[in-house]
Order: structure tokens, then C-alpha cells, then sequence
């Protein structure tokens, strides 16, 4: 009986309210969901693809392909990196979108670079070819540890577009902060260096060659005295 009494008392005890205030759920709510309405509200999604279509204009290919599919050029921006996005998560044709991003394309600007004679976008492509070959370097080395990254080809891409877009300029960031002054430190053991192997290399060729010069002559004399 006592026993039933106390057990009885402790369930009375858990059963009193406490102190503190309960929460109110509703309020919550309300308040989750108003934030989430004026995030919402915030984004104008129209208004932004209205910008992405006037910026667009400047590319007159965009505005007919666009007009033939009858869709708005933004559309196929969307779709487009959409569709790229996900060919670089899943692999599909990763390496190529990433070798024209760059190759091909630093390759046409450095191009036009170099006829229009401009030195500030000569030194800025310059400068990207330093700190891509050093990349492509490393990537090289690394291949098998590379291939086991997530989402690999889409941080080469970002990282190949931070180096040469107008508005970072990466490649110049890399190359003052990293590269340059490596190399000023080590730049006379690397032309050492450089020349013993390229003395070193054209001796091996003088006399393969003209080992192989002598052997003609030989034969030459041979073949007559027969």
C-alpha cells in the first residue's frame, strides 16, 4: 500500500506543470514561414532571366538559335548549364568541356592577345599559360589520387574560369603570390640546371651525329672500292 501510495504521489508530481513557458508551436510557424515567404519573394526569378536576355543581346547566335526554338535565350542558358553541370557530375565528356574551357578558348584569346598587340591581355594570357602548365603539371603527378575527388571536373572548371575571368583575374593572383617568388629564389640553380642538361644534350647530338656522318662516308668509300 505505502508503495502504491509513493508511486501514486511521483506520477501526481511529473504531472504539475513546469516553470518554464511552452512553446509556441503557431508563433513559430508563422514566423518560419514568413521568412521563407519573403526569401522567396525577394528572388524574382523573371526579373533576373529579363537581365540574363538583355545581356544576351550582345551574342546575336544566342538570339537566332533562341528564335528558331522558339524559347528565350536565357532558356538556353539555363538548359545549358544545366546539362553541363551535370555531364561534369556524372563524367560525360568531362575532360573534353574542361580542355576547351582550357585550351581552346585561352588559345583564341591569346590569339587575339597577341595580334591586337594589347600588352596588358598579353601579360594576363601569358601569365595563364605559366600557372596552367604548373597545373598541368601537378594534375599529371596526381592522376590516380584526382580520379578519387567528388565532383573533380566541376572544381577544374571553376578553378579554370577563376584563372581568367576579367573580373578575379586568378591566373595573376597564382602567379604573384605562388609562382614568382619560388621562382625568383630558384631561378639560378634553374638556369644552371637548364643549361647543363641542354650543353649536355647537344654534345650527345654532335657526336651521334656525326658518328653517324662518318659511318656514311665509310660505306661511301667501300661501296666505290668494290
Amino acid at each position: 500500500m505505502r508503495m502504491s501510495k509513493l508511486y501514486k504521489n511521483k506520477e501526481k508530481e511529473n504531472e504539475k506543470p513546469s516553470n518554464e513557458p511552452p512553446i509556441k508551436q503557431d508563433s513559430l510557424k508563422r514566423m518560419s514561414s514568413k521568412f521563407l515567404g519573403n526569401s522567396l519573394n525577394s528572388f524574382d526569378l523573371s526579373g533576373k532571366l529579363e537581365q540574363v536576355d538583355e545581356y544576351l543581346k550582345k551574342y546575336p547566335f544566342i538570339i537566332e538559335f533562341g528564335y528558331k526554338l522558339g524559347i528565350k535565350p536565357s532558356y538556353i542558358v539555363v538548359f545549358g548549364g544545366s546539362a553541363l553541370f551535370i555531364s561534369l557530375v556524372l563524367g560525360w565528356g568531362a575532360a573534353l568541356i574542361c580542355n576547351l574551357v582550357g585550351f581552346a578558348y585561352p588559345a583564341y584569346q591569346s590569339f587575339k592577345a597577341v595580334e591586337s598587340q594589347g600588352h596588358a591581355e598579353t601579360k594576363l594570357w601569358l601569365t595563364y599559360w605559366v600557372v596552367f602548365s604548373l597545373f598541368f603539371f601537378i594534375e599529371y603527378l596526381i592522376d590516380i589520387i584526382l580520379f578519387w575527388i567528388p565532383f573533380y571536373y566541376v572544381i577544374k572548371l571553376l578553378f579554370l574560369l577563376y584563372l581568367y575571368m576579367p573580373q578575379v583575374r586568378g591566373a595573376e593572383t597564382v602567379y604573384n603570390y605562388i609562382i614568382r617568388p619560388i621562382l625568383l629564389k630558384h631561378e639560378k640553380t634553374i638556369d644552371d640546371t637548364v643549361h647543363k642538361i641542354s650543353q649536355t644534350a647537344t654534345n650527345h647530338l654532335n657526336q651521334f651525329t656525326g658518328n653517324i656522318a662518318e659511318k656514311l662516308v665509310q660505306e661511301g668509300v667501300r661501296r666505290r672500292n668494290v
